[in-house]
């Protein structure tokens, strides 16, 4: 079976503050009854158009003060950056396969990686603190599909790298960039470390 392809443009727009744009192409092939592959691609363009704010402490941001004041706090302008948590490239890849068992049951097997380039996790832009590097994830499940179709169990198991990827970060209260031995900061969100388990499922 020719391959089923994909490919579309993506725009969003927030109002005046960000932009988003870019291409998404998704490949799904068929290459047997029992074998599905599939990629997809997405490449980002964004950016903050208008990005102003204040800010505590100037040393813990690589945005550049305006010179204006709100009560004591320098305003910041980070107009120009990538949007936070939008990667420019993020690829996906999947295999599927079914090996088909006596009287109807079938055993189906699934691996596939998610890889992106690095991003900003919060807004001061200031890496290595607030940027979480490329980085690849993995994971594989294996079903056994019963052949009444009323039920299934699955073995799986997710992040097989034991990737610790952040999703945001702040300097923790008191602290700043320059405090000494270096950048010193608090990661808020960590997606999730190898996992792994089982699910049964029952249709009613």
């Amino acid at each position: 079976m020719a391959p089923k392809i994909s490919l579309r443009g993506v725009t969003k727009s927030f109002g005046p503050k960000k932009v988003l744009q870019g291409v998404d192409l998704d490949v799904q092939w068929l290459a047997s009854a029992d074998d599905l592959l599939s990629l997809k691609a997405l490449f980002l363009d964004s950016k903050y158009h208008d990005l102003k704010y204040t800010i505590a402490a100037l040393s813990t941001t690589s945005c550049p003060a305006t010179g204006a004041l709100v009560g004591a706090f320098p305003v910041i302008d980070c107009s120009g950056h990538s949007v936070m948590r939008a990667p420019r490239w993020a690829l996906n890849a999947d295999y599927m396969h079914t090996f088909r068992l006596s009287q109807g049951a079938a055993l189906r097997a699934h691996v596939g990686s998610h890889y992106q380039t690095e991003t900003s996790v919060a807004l001061n832009f200031r890496p290595p603190a607030d940027v979480q590097g490329a980085y690849h994830m993995s994971q594989a499940d294996v079903t056994f599909l019963s052949a009444s179709g009323m039920w299934s169990v699955s073995g799986w198991v997710r992040n097989i790298e034991d990737e610790a990827v952040a999703v945001s970060a702040q300097f923790p209260p008191g602290t700043s960039a320059t405090t000494p031995g270096g950048a010193v900061y608090a990661v808020d969100v960590l997606q999730a470390p190898r996992t792994y388990g089982a699910t049964l499922t029952v249709h009613f």
